[in-house]
């Protein structure tokens, strides 16, 4: 359960997560979401394939990324039992609201971009 909570600590990470909530994306439909070249958000799907949250299908070239069904159960049981008794509020990023698009910053001398999985 390390490798989980340790791709699960990158802020880039999450985001590729969310992008895929519900879908499957192609690795270069990611990566244009994002400042950093290729190869670093290649090396975060490979972080997320290792430890067994995404999963890889090959289409022709293209390389297919989706979520790995039931990855997040031991994570989610692990945060059931820490939670004191009779707190069923949903967690969030602090000070986001659960509804609000992701904001990727990025590279000096560019404009933040947002995802938004209900749009994008």
């Amino acid at each position: 359960m390390a490798d989980v909570f340790h791709a699960l600590a990158d802020p880039t990470r999450r985001a590729i997560l969310t992008m895929l909530s519900g879908r499957q994306l192609p690795a270069g439909v990611i990566a244009a979401h994002f400042p950093q070249r290729r190869p670093a958000i290649s090396k975060h799907l490979t972080i997320l394939k290792r430890a067994g949250l995404i999963d890889e299908a090959r289409d022709r070239q293209r390389r297919l990324y989706s979520i790995t069904p039931h990855a997040f159960e031991p994570v989610s049981g692990l945060i059931q039992a820490l939670r004191p008794p009779g707190k069923e509020r949903r967690f969030s990023a602090p000070g986001r609201p659960p509804e609000s698009p992701i904001i990727i910053r990025g590279r000096r001398g560019t404009a933040p971009t947002a995802f938004d999985p209900e749009t994008d």
